[in-house]
C-alpha cells in the first residue's frame, strides 16, 4: 500500500529549523511557506515565474524541518518532485541545467588550477572557491597490491579538492586492520543532480559507479559524506553495503588517541564539533566520537544537531551571498560563545568552513593523524 501524503498544518514548528528562513525572516522561505507556495503554484493560484519559483530553488534539502516535524510531512520529497517537474519542462535557470549536466570530479579537476585566479578577481566575494586544498594525487599509482572488497568513495570535494585527506583515512584505515583503497576513478555520486531533478545525469552516474564497484568486487563501500550515503542508499542497487565514514570509524576504532593537541591548544578558544545536517544518529559513548567529547579542548554541542553551516551544495553557488552571511552569522554567534575552531565530519562543512569561514577548522581524521 503506498504512503498516504500527509498535508501540513502550519503549526510552524519547522520555522526555527531553516537556516535560511532564519536569516530572512519571510513566511515564503520558511518550510511551510515553500509547501504553500507549491500548492498555489500546483492550482494555479499563482503564475509559474521565476519570482515564484525562488524559494523553492533556494531549499538546501537539509531535511531538518522534517525532523521536527510533528506530522511526518514530507517537505524534501515535495520540493525534489517539483524541480523534476521544472526540469522535464526546461524551466528554472539554465547554469544549473548545464552544470548538473556536466558536474563530475572530471569536470572539477580540470577547472580547479583556474580557481587560484579566479580568486584573485571580485569573483572572490561571490564564489565557494577550493584555492586552499593540498597537492593533487597520483591516482593512477596502486598503493596496495593486495586485492581488497572494501572501497573507499572519495566524492567530489575530498576527491578532487582535498585529497590529501583521503590518504590519512585509508592509512588509519589499515592500520585498524582495514584493507581499504581509494576508488579515485570512481563518478560523482549524483546527488547534485538529482537534487535538482536531474534524472537522465544521475542515472548515468549511478550506472557508471555501479558498474566500477562491480567490476572492483566491492562488498563494503565506505562514503565519507552523509548526503552520498543518503542518494546512494535510496538509489543504488548491487552487492554492496554502504556505510558512512564516521559510523564505520565508530566501528573498527576503538577510543583512539588524539595526536593533534598541539592544534588544539593553538587556537583562541575551544573546538565546536559541528554535526551536519544529513549525519545519521550515532551513539557517542564510544570510539572517536567519546575521544573527541572527553577532550577538554572540544565542546559537543548540547543539542542533536549544531546550527546550519550555509553550504547545502548546489545552494552555496545558486545563492551565495545566503550561503556566505548564514556561515557568517553562526561564526559570530559562536565567537561570542568562545569558540575557537571547528571540527566536522562533513566534507561540504569542512569546504564551506575551510574556504569562506574565518575560524580553524579540522575535519575530524586529522586529529588522529601525526603526519
Amino acid at each position: 500500500m503506498a504512503e498516504e501524503k500527509v498535508d501540513c498544518s502550519r503549526c510552524g514548528a519547522c520555522l526555527n529549523s531553516c537556516a535560511v528562513y532564519q536569516l530572512l525572516l519571510e513566511e515564503a522561505a520558511s518550510p511551510r511557506g515553500r509547501l504553500a507556495t507549491l500548492a498555489a503554484l500546483r492550482e494555479g493560484r499563482l503564475e509559474d515565474k521565476p519570482e515564484n519559483r525562488r524559494f523553492i530553488e533556494a531549499c538546501m534539502l537539509c531535511g531538518r524541518c522534517e525532523v521536527v516535524c510533528n506530522k511526518g510531512v514530507k517537505g524534501r520529497e515535495e520540493i525534489m518532485a517539483q524541480r523534476l517537474l521544472w526540469r522535464q519542462e526546461k524551466k528554472g535557470s539554465w547554469w544549473k541545467r548545464l552544470l548538473t549536466r556536466f558536474y563530475g570530479p572530471k569536470l572539477l579537476r580540470l577547472v580547479r588550477p583556474f580557481f587560484g585566479l579566479i580568486a584573485l578577481s571580485p569573483l572572490r566575494k561571490r564564489l565557494l572557491l577550493p584555492v586552499s586544498g593540498g597537492p593533487a594525487v597520483k591516482r593512477g599509482k596502486k598503493r596496495h597490491q593486495l586485492p581488497s572488497d572494501i572501497g573507499l568513495f572519495p566524492g567530489c570535494v575530498l576527491g578532487v579538492f582535498y585529497p590529501q585527506l583521503l590518504q590519512h583515512i585509508e592509512v588509519l584505515l589499515n592500520k585498524s586492520g582495514v584493507m581499504a583503497h581509494v576508488l579515485w576513478e570512481a563518478d560523482c555520486c549524483g546527488f547534485p543532480a538529482l537534487s535538482q531533478g536531474d534524472l537522465i545525469s544521475f542515472n548515468k552516474k549511478r550506472l557508471r559507479n555501479e558498474a566500477l564497484f562491480k567490476k572492483k568486487g566491492i562488498k563494503t563501500l565506505i562514503v565519507p559524506c552523509a548526503t552520498g550515503v543518503m542518494a546512494m542508499r535510496a538509489h543504488y542497487s548491487g552487492e554492496f553495503v554502504i556505510e558512512e565514514l564516521g559510523n564505520y570509524f565508530l566501528s573498527v576504532l576503538s577510543t583512539p588517541d588524539i595526536v593533534r593537541k598541539d592544534v588544539l591548544n593553538s587556537a583562541d578558544g575551544f573546538w565546536l564539533y559541528h554535526r551536519p545536517c544529513h549525519q545519521p544518529k550515532r551513539d557517542e559513548s564510544g570510539g572517536w566520537l567519546k575521544a573527541i567529547s572527553d577532550c577538554p579542548a572540544i565542546r559537543m554541542p548540547m543539542r542533536e544537531e549544531t546550527d546550519c553551516c550555509g553550504f547545502g551544495g548546489l545552494f552555496s553557488i545558486g545563492f551565495p551571498s545566503l550561503s556566505r552571511q548564514i556561515l557568517h552569522d553562526r561564526q559570530e554567534k559562536w565567537r561570542q560563545d568562545g569558540v575557537g575552531g571547528v571540527i566536522t565530519d562533513c566534507p561540504g562543512c569542512y569546504l564551506q568552513f575551510k574556504e569562506l569561514g574565518t575560524l580553524p577548522v579540522l575535519f575530524f581524521t586529522e586529529l588522529f593523524c601525526d603526519w
